[in-house]
């Protein structure tokens, strides 16, 4: 046996044994610790609450841990957005050694007690629609490392506890995952009155004082919950948009005061949500009028409202009426759900390209960005309209000044692709819900 099988396992002997406390033994790479630390968490979730109690007094350790810190540190310099906070840094201005510094310095701060956050930039970006502004307040670079760092140790604890019809910001769920559960519920229980709303400004209007009794209750450990709370403050309300941390402590409020509270209430009624966007299907007008009534008052009784009118959010799809949900047109069609592309879909398509400008090569940027675009809106493949759609493309690639895209032809080929992997989501879809006894038992 040489050398490295021998410490390869004895390093995998370590594991299967792991304690939480031996992840704070310094050995091990950053890549290691994320494992190790994975496996603690899916064994402290396995026991319930009393195991995630019991691992809540080490979880302000495991934050601050530096191999923690710079896994973050380098996930946002890949996938966080080049957008710099007040200080005005930005994650390609440090070396691999200062960043390293930093993120020790930050976890002492957060052990000792004396981390504060940074004042919030505030930017006000056009939305979608096209209509109207919204708010994003950015965090500096270091504060943005310290919530993506608290999002990795406690997801794993929140995320398996949440509502199986949720599906935004959560790992390995998906926009496309939501449509295809939705449409087939519909199919198998005939439920094709459908009410779709979306909340309004839901991040600024969630209140911390109850966010923080509902992570209380689930931690029992009173030094993270202050932490969080540190984490949070603000001079504005709510929860920032625009803080890795936000999107996780949504889910956890709504989970709490919409999710669970719809599921108790109205068992038979499927509630599918994505973030702040809910989708109620039912089984015909009279209840749908009913359940937008009851989502209204459980909104607002958790302090937010609606954005549309009741005669806006309830459309009858089976009597050929559309409605317009994440950002698609959807109907009902021969085989199940039909969906379209909309304004707001070419609007974020155009925005990319913009945004493509201010990246280390550009034209990568903007072929990555038309095959992600086109993988997210799969789903709305049509061949009788493709080759128009692909043209539109390629025309609005060159009128923001990359000319040299992916042909027509190409593209078409990867919009069909993506309309196949739709297709065998909507087939694994469809047998887990025949599979799933609870969702016959509760929609009945």
């Amino acid at each position: 046996m040489s050398t490295y099988d021998y410490l390869f396992r004895h390093e995998r002997k370590q594991e299967r044994n792991l304690t939480p406390e031996s992840l704070l033994d310094h050995r091990g790479d950053q890549h290691a610790f994320a494992r190790k630390y994975e496996k603690v968490a899916r064994k402290a979730v396995a026991q319930g609450t009393t195991g995630i109690r019991d691992l809540a007094p080490q979880l302000l350790a495991f934050i601050a841990e530096p191999k923690n810190l710079k896994t973050a540190w380098n996930y946002l310099a890949m996938h966080g957005g080049p957008a710099p906070g007040v200080d005005r840094y930005r994650y390609c201005e440090y070396g691999d050694l200062e960043a390293w510094s930093l993120c020790r310095a930050l976890g002492g701060a957060i052990l000792s007690g004396t981390y504060r956050p940074n004042t919030e930039r505030i930017l006000h970006i056009t939305k979608e629609s096209g209509r109207g502004t919204r708010e994003l307040r950015l965090p500096c670079i270091a504060d943005r490392t310290v919530e993506r760092a608290t999002v990795q140790i406690l997801q794993p604890l929140l995320d398996p506890h949440f509502r199986s019809y949720s599906f935004g910001y959560r790992p390995g769920r998906s926009v496309q995952q939501a449509l295809a559960t939705a449409e087939s519920l519909a199919q198998r229980y005939d439920r094709w009155n459908w009410v779709s709303h979306d909340v309004k400004d839901a991040f600024t209007h969630v209140p911390l004082p109850r966010l923080m009794d509902i992570l209380r209750m689930r931690f029992r450990d009173e030094r993270l919950v202050k932490f969080l709370a540190t984490c949070l403050t603000s001079m504005h309300p709510g929860l920032r948009q625009g803080g890795p941390l936000s999107p996780l402590l949504l889910n956890v409020y709504l989970d709490h005061f919409l999710d669970r509270v719809w599921r108790k209430r109205f068992p038979q009624i499927p509630l599918i949500r994505f973030a702040d966007d809910i989708l109620l299907l039912c089984a015909d007008r009279a209840e749908a009028v009913d359940a937008e009534a009851a989502l209204r008052k459980i909104v607002a009784d958790a302090g937010m409202q609606l954005k549309a009118t009741p005669q806006d959010a309830i459309r009858d799809l089976s009597g050929g009426q559309t409605t317009e949900w994440m950002g698609l047109h959807l109907y009902r069609a021969e085989g199940g759900l039909a969906m379209e592309l909309t304004h707001a879909a070419w609007g974020r398509l155009r925005k990319g390209f913009r945004r493509a400008h201010e990246k280390d090569g550009s034209q990568l940027a903007a072929e990555h960005l038309v095959l992600g675009w086109l993988n997210a809106h799969g789903l709305c493949y049509r061949k009788c309209e493709s080759g128009r759609d692909c043209l539109r493309i390629v025309r609005t690639a060159a009128k923001h000044g990359f000319e040299e895209i992916l042909d027509r032809d190409e593209l078409e080929q990867m919009w069909q692709l993506a309309y196949a992997r739709w297709r065998r989501l909507r087939k694994r879809v469809r047998r887990q819900i025949r599979k799933d006894q609870s969702s016959v038992v509760s929609i009945g």
